[in-house]
């Protein structure tokens, strides 16, 4: 998405230097593009609009309008689509006004000081503290045109993900474009060519942080991977395509802020699409919550030897092997329990 984003933008710049109609078809055809890839790209209009407001200044609103009326179309075809004909929710979770507030600020610091391996061990207040110098430093900005329009990229980026869902790395690739444009034109328009070397340190010190987490969120990612094959392949192995309960399935490899997820969406597409035949699938958990494992019912020994008495296949993920094990009488309910996380 965030490369058709891009060449969207892009065409669009071409656009207000030339005025051909070839560069709006192909703004409005990589808009479309983007808006099918993710929703996300709703803010591209919205962008090229400010740059033609702030940057341009020569043409009339109500003219930039005009050009936007493809877009105001195509959006209202595929939100009828998704919401009425699909059904889809346009939300991951309930709108909280606090959450999208601490969204909003973790967000624009990590985007500002992308070194999260130190942001997350920060305490709260320095991580409050740093966005308050963060939102005072943009604000002095107002008066340059071409940072003023970055500032606003960059938050309306933020403020569309942290209305809709929590914050996670993926949503920060189309954001990170204005906060890394926004940090060099800073660097630059302060520096200038009197102070080389401090750019490029901090160049070179951000690439080697975002390098670093990149590769432990690959090898989250792997592992993610590795525990639903080894969970699918169990299941083949034993299902008799009967009515399942799974308990303590792990939602994430590694928990909040950066959740690697598992098992977020369930078991149902993996089975599915490996052509097992499967019942109800029922999920729980017999311990606590700790940030990792799935937020499913609490069910107690006795609710799952009940379980096991009707007749469902019972499966417990256990950490040890990366997998689930099966459960077959009361033995192994005490002992898998006893050991689950």
């Amino acid at each position: 998405m965030t490369i058709l984003y891009l060449c969207g933008l892009n065409f669009y710049i071409r656009f207000t230097k030339r005025r051909k109609v070839i560069y709006l078809l192909f703004f409005n055809l990589f808009t479309l593009l983007a808006l099918l890839t993710h929703e996300y790209a709703i803010t591209l209009p919205v962008t090229a609009f400010l740059y033609e407001t702030f940057l341009i200044q020569k043409m009339k609103i109500k003219k930039i309008f005009q050009y936007q009326i493809p877009f105001f179309i195509m959006i209202f075809i595929l939100f009828f689509l998704k919401v009425i004909i699909f059904q889809t929710s346009l939300t991951v979770t309930s709108f909280s006004f606090e959450q999208f507030l601490i969204s909003i600020v973790k967000s624009l610091v990590y985007l500002t000081i992308p070194v999260p391996q130190i942001i997350d061990n920060l305490p709260r207040i320095f991580v409050i503290l740093l966005f308050s110098i963060i939102t005072i430093s943009y604000l002095r900005l107002i008066k340059d045109k071409i940072a003023f329009w970055l500032v606003i990229w960059l938050v309306i980026t933020v403020s569309l993900f942290s209305s809709t869902s929590v914050p996670q790395a993926r949503y920060f690739y189309l954001s990170a474009v204005p906060a890394t444009l926004l940090i060099s034109y800073i660097l630059n328009i302060n520096l200038g060519d009197l102070m080389v070397w401090p750019k490029y340190c901090f160049v070179i010190l951000i690439l080697f942080f975002g390098i670093f987490f990149l590769k432990k969120q690959e090898s989250n990612w792997m592992l993610s991977s590795q525990i639903i094959r080894n969970t699918v392949f169990s299941i083949k192995e034993t299902s008799n395509k009967v009515d399942m309960l799974f308990l303590n399935l792990p939602d994430s490899i590694n928990g909040p802020p950066w959740n690697i997820y598992v098992f977020r969406g369930g078991l149902e597409s993996p089975l599915r699409s490996n052509g097992i035949p499967i019942g109800k699938i029922t999920y729980g958990r017999t311990s606590s919550l700790n940030g990792i494992i799935r937020d499913d019912i609490f069910y107690s020994k006795e609710n799952v030897y009940e379980f096991l008495k009707i007749g469902k296949e019972i499966y417990v993920y256990d950490d040890r092997i990366l997998s689930i094990r099966r459960i077959n009488n009361e033995n192994d309910i005490n002992y898998q329990c006893k050991n689950c996380r």
